[in-house]
């Protein structure tokens, strides 16, 4: 299982990706942020569950 910290460097770019393709320039960051608590629930939630993450998001 991976550290929530490697998660982060992995999906960065895709959570980057996503804000831009939704055209939102104010506010960058909070959305960001929203993207960060959206992965580490699902980070929660896999270990809860043992199942794989990688299963559950793949990157773009």
């Amino acid at each position: 299982m991976e550290s929530f910290d490697e998660l982060v460097v992995q999906y960065q770019p895709m959570i980057h990706k996503i804000i831009q393709s939704l055209h939102i320039y104010r506010n960058e960051d909070e959305f960001y942020q929203t993207g960060l608590i959206g992965l580490w629930k699902l980070h929660r939630l896999s270990m809860n569950e043992k199942a794989a993450f990688r299963i559950t998001l793949t990157p773009l």
